[in-house]
């Protein structure tokens, strides 16, 4: 009982650890492009009839995410799309994000006290994990259904529990609704439990049954049950029979996208080297900026798999469940990175298998010396015995825990620099393609300008990229304004005019000829190699500017006032 309070007190603890790195100030990072999408998507819904969620096979994913979020907005009273803002969103992100440690109390008997709290702390610091935690995009969702459903298929195998049966298939039905790459988890669990297979036959000369834990009656129902649950989602609440339909004719489009051949679609764009993962996790520098590493999960993960081929050092870690997991990792790290399409957060699902196994990785490597010093002095005399255990193996044993311990300190520190300091930092590995902080201050001075018009949010503004891309995240940062008079274009417009004129650097000699009236510019980043320049109407700016003049001076008198 003792035991158990103690692994229940040390997981919580480490919940609490993962909500002080992904609650806190959810809004400062500007929204990344696909957060803003799917933002744009949540307010169609919020203000649409709040079920409707058409299941798009080419783009935008499953409706999980929005309703899970659209739940949120009911409870805070968010009725429009223009009272968004960043922490509602990214607050249910970070929920699950933190859900995934708190998944580990289920595993005390797969992974062992030691390694499921060791593998609770590591979900709890490592950056990725943490960083993608606090995005607006579906991976840790499809994260968290992953592991509630391989934790829900663990507990059924040990028990035979139909609840639990039930749990994993309720998993797989939402990592279906999810995101279509959910596919490889079924490839790659199926790969590591032939491999397991064999080696127990082989190699162990223990043969395994499968079949009573899959021929029976509990499957059926799960899997009905997990049917159910995606369909529900992925028709709308069983108003657009479609999406189903389409959640399967995706993959289609997934081929061509993998491949890198999306073209227009923008699959093109993400097309990155076999080591683009690896590169993240073990060694990432840019120039004389500082090194990220996570290596100490992938080392541990490593120790921890020929751990459970070799039986050593697991305690009352399952052996089956280690070699199972390692490998569902290795394989599905290896599926990532064969394919040429990728993009940073689709590690996580790799990396949250290698922290599991990382935990007993841990424990094997701090048993080590103990067991391998009872073996050399089986022989000798109990005092020799006693030496050999408390001056050569115990120290060795508590000085690779202190180089474990420091390991994991490391990755908060990173965490905490990653999520607080370097958030939008080219040197930060885990930021791709991400907005420019020069974004954020240009939505607000075009909110400053809709003070001072006479239209106020009624204003007119043009945006013009011949990418349609290219205007993301703005419509964000535009939300507030009346949106029929908010113009995305990809040709120029005759007349270009607006009272707010927003275009890409490029086409200034493009545009420049057909501007009939003056215009006060100024340049803005978007997003790395994408400079715009904000255009104000002239007699908008120097009333803008009269207004600045005169809140300079009232500050200053302000403060002289006080001394």
């Amino acid at each position: 009982m003792k035991g158990r309070v103690a692994f229940v007190i040390l997981v919580l603890a480490a919940t609490g650890l993962a909500a002080a790195l992904r609650l806190p100030e959810l809004a400062l990072r500007p929204m990344h492009c696909d957060e803003a999408v799917h933002a744009y998507k949540l307010g169609e819904m919020i203000e649409g009839g709040h079920s409707r969620y058409h299941y798009d096979p080419v783009e935008y994913h499953g409706p999980t995410l929005n309703y899970c979020t659209l739940l949120v907005t009911k409870l805070c009273g968010i009725t429009r799309y223009a009272d968004l803002d960043e922490v509602a969103l990214r607050i249910v992100p970070a929920a699950f994000g933190i859900g995934m440690v708190l998944l580990l109390l289920a595993m005390r008997d797969g992974l062992g006290f030691g390694g499921a709290v060791v593998a609770a702390v590591l979900t709890a610091v490592s950056t990725c994990m943490a960083y993608y935690s606090r995005y607006f995009i579906m991976e840790v969702l499809l994260v968290f259904f992953t592991f509630l459903a391989i934790v829900g298929a663990w507990r059924y195998v040990r028990g035979g529990s139909a609840f639990w049966c039930v749990v994993a298939g309720i998993g797989v039905g939402l990592m279906h609704a999810t995101k279509e790459t959910w596919v490889f988890v079924p490839v790659a669990l199926g790969i590591a439990m032939l491999v397991n297979t064999a080696w127990c036959r082989w190699v162990e000369g223990e043969k395994l049954h499968f079949r009573r834990h899959v021929v029976n009656g509990r499957v059926l129902v799960a899997a009905a049950v997990g049917v159910f649950a995606a369909v529900a989602l992925l028709s709308s609440l069983f108003t657009n029979w479609q999406g189903p339909v389409d959640s399967v004719m995706t993959y289609l489009h997934g081929l061509r996208r993998a491949g890198g051949g999306a073209g227009a679609e923008a699959g093109d764009l993400h097309v990155n080297p076999w080591y683009f993962y690896l590169r993240r996790l073990v060694w990432f520098r840019i120039g004389r900026g500082p090194i990220w590493t996570e290596a100490v999960i992938v080392a541990l993960a490593l120790a921890g798999t020929v751990a459970g081929f070799l039986r050593r050092g697991l305690g009352k870690a399952d052996a089956g469940l280690v070699r199972v997991l390692g490998v569902y990792s290795l394989v599905l790290l290896a599926i990532y990175t064969i394919i040429p399409y990728k993009t940073p957060w689709c590690l996580m699902g790799p990396l949250d298998g290698m922290i599991l196994v990382a935990g007993v990785g841990a424990v094997a490597l701090v048993r080590l010396p103990l067991e391998a010093w009872a073996g050399v002095a089986r022989g000798a005399g109990r005092a020799e015995r006693r030496f050999f255990r408390r001056w050569i193996a115990v120290p060795q044993s508590v000085l690779l825990a202190l180089v474990i311990a420091a390991g994991a300190v490391h990755l908060g520190l990173q965490t905490w620099r990653a999520d607080r300091k370097q958030y939008d930092s080219p040197y930060n590995p885990w930021v791709y393609a991400h907005t420019l902080r020069d974004t954020v201050r240009l939505g607000r001075r075009v909110d400053e300008l809709a003070a001072l018009h006479p239209d106020g949010y009624h204003m007119r503004i043009n945006f013009i990229s011949p990418d349609p891309h290219d205007q993301w995240p703005l419509p964000w940062y535009l939300r507030r304004f009346d949106q029929s008079r908010v113009g995305y274009h990809v040709d120029i417009p005759n007349p270009p005019d607006a009272d707010v004129l927003i275009f890409r650097a490029d086409l200034w000699p493009r545009i420049e000829p057909h501007l009939g009236q003056g215009y006060e510019w100024e340049y803005r980043g978007l997003r790395p190699s994408i400079n715009l320049l904000l255009g104000v109407e002239a007699s908008l700016w120097k009333k803008y500017i009269r207004q600045l003049r005169a809140k300079m001076e009232a500050e200053k008198r302000a403060k002289s006032a006080r001394r």
